[in-house]
């Protein structure tokens, strides 16, 4: 019996090699499949990672654009307000000198009728200044060149 316990005992150890042996390939499989995975895991994390950092790139480009385009869109919509803002004010401006002129009105009329009947058309143009003043007397009209000429004379004569 020794000799077949012998045998039984090498055979349970051959069993057991060989069953160690697949277990420790099996593991190394296992390891190197695991180790394979993780890498793949790490090179799809940094793709996903470079697209989002582009995608993120991307939207703050749009981003700037878009404020831009607000930016440009609120100074056209300034621009129309003030030229919208000048018209209204211009056409208030009409109104308030065509009032004015009516206002007047009145004042003008009598004026006007006034000169006509003083019997002077331009009485009212001059400011209410008298038109009519006593002509120069034919004395002073002859006498006045006179005295200018000798005034003349006796600066330049000598």
């Amino acid at each position: 019996m020794t000799e077949r316990e012998r045998n039984l005992q090498d055979q349970m150890a051959k069993i057991q090699a060989a069953g160690s042996q697949a277990a420790f390939e099996q593991a190394m499989k296992a390891q190197q499949f695991g180790s394979e995975l993780g890498l793949k895991g790490q090179q799809t994390g940094l793709q996903a990672a470079q697209q989002a950092t582009q995608a993120g790139a991307t939207l703050g480009q749009l981003g700037i654009g878009q404020q831009q385009t607000f930016g440009q869109l609120a100074q056209l919509q300034s621009a129309a307000a003030a030229q919208e803002q000048a018209q209204r004010q211009r056409e208030l401006d009409m109104a308030y000198q065509d009032f004015i002129t009516q206002r007047q009105m009145p004042y003008k009329q009598l004026g006007f009728l006034s000169d006509i009947l003083r019997g002077s058309a331009s009485l009212a143009a001059t400011g209410g200044k008298a038109v009519y003043e006593q002509p120069p007397s034919p004395l002073s009209q002859m006498v006045g060149p006179g005295l200018l000429g000798l005034g003349l004379y006796r600066e330049f004569g000598k």
